[in-house]
């Protein structure tokens, strides 16, 4: 996208206003990039967002490591979208994690050109994800599958988790791939 276009201006003002670490550095946005999704992976999730709703826009951070067929994991989830078998299982079990957060999947994003003539570069995704009716717990849960019945997505708050002094900003877990879809990936300098 251009610098000039609404959806980087919008893109950018949003990876920065949700950069809450204040001990990493604002990082410079390099480029961002919209994604086109297959037809299927945008029907898929249409009609699982049109059935349970509460749609948000929240980033997602991965390693830039080799998933499948010397594919990496961005350019996986950018051809197939999210994929529960390459999913870690994280503080609420085995999911697909975003947050409202920037700076947190920060944390989770490697450098995907590691000292390219002299700089790193980290890549983030930015997605559309449909929540459902989403499950607040009190406590971590190691071997959630799936949100409690009822339930389409769990959220880490860290004003409602007591017990993890780690967890300082939300954690948005999914359990079903068609709930989420990628609509843009920012690289940037740390």
């Amino acid at each position: 996208l251009n610098e000039k276009d609404n959806d980087f201006k919008y893109v950018s003002e949003l990876f920065f206003s949700s950069w809450k670490h204040s001990d990493k550095p604002i990082p410079k946005i390099i480029s961002i990039w919209k994604i086109y999704c297959s037809k299927d992976l945008i029907s898929q999730y249409d009609l699982y967002r049109k059935k349970v709703g509460n749609e948000h826009q929240l980033f997602h951070g991965t390693k830039a490591e080799i998933c499948i067929k010397n594919t990496c994991a961005i350019c996986c989830i950018l051809k197939e979208g999210y994929k529960l078998n390459h999913a870690n299982c994280g503080l609420f079990g085995k999911g697909i994690y975003f947050s409202s957060t920037s700076s947190k999947c920060d944390n989770f994003s490697s450098n995907l050109l590691e000292n390219y003539e002299g700089v790193n570069y980290k890549v983030m995704l930015l997605n559309n994800v449909a929540l459902g009716k989403i499950y607040r717990p009190t406590e971590n849960d190691f071997t959630l599958t799936n949100p409690p019945h009822k339930y389409d997505s769990v959220i880490g708050d860290p004003k409602i988790v007591k017990n993890l002094k780690d967890l300082k900003h939300d954690e948005i877990i999914v359990y079903k791939e068609e709930a989420s879809i990628p609509k843009f990936l920012i690289v940037y300098q740390p």
